[in-house]
C-alpha cells in the first residue's frame, strides 16, 4: 500500500511539472506568434510610408509633366486627378477578390507558421 501512495504522488509531481511546462510552452509559442505579427506589422507599415512617399513623388512629377503639356496646372491636375480617380474606381471594384482575400490569407499563414 505504501507503495502505490509514493507511485501515485511521484506520478501526480511529474503531471504536475508536466502541466506547467505545456502552459510554459503554449505562453512561449503564443508570445512568438505575437513578436512575428508585431515585427511583420512594423515592416510593412515602414514599407508602405516608402511607397506612398514614392507614389506622391511620382504622381507630383506626373502633374507637373501634364500641366506643362497641357499648358495650365489646373488643366494637367485636373487630368492627373481624373486618372487617380479611374485606379481609385478600379482597386474598388476588384478590392475583395484580388487585395482583400490574398491579404487574409497572408495573415492566417503568418499567424499559424510554425505552430
Amino acid at each position: 500500500m505504501e507503495d502505490y501512495k509514493q507511485d501515485f504522488e511521484s506520478i501526480s509531481g511529474q503531471l504536475k511539472d508536466y502541466i506547467a511546462l505545456q502552459v510554459e510552452i503554449t505562453k512561449l509559442k503564443a508570445t512568438e506568434t505575437g513578436v512575428r505579427i508585431a515585427s511583420s506589422f512594423v515592416a510593412y507599415f515602414l514599407l508602405a510610408v516608402f511607397v506612398v512617399l514614392l507614389l506622391l513623388s511620382g504622381f507630383l512629377a506626373l502633374g507637373f509633366y501634364l500641366a506643362v503639356v497641357t499648358g495650365s496646372n489646373a488643366a494637367g491636375f485636373g487630368w492627373l486627378a481624373a486618372i487617380l480617380l479611374l485606379i481609385v474606381l478600379i482597386l474598388f471594384l476588384i478590392k475583395d477578390k484580388m487585395i482583400i482575400k490574398p491579404l487574409e490569407n497572408k495573415f492566417i499563414i503568418n499567424i499559424f507558421k510554425n505552430w
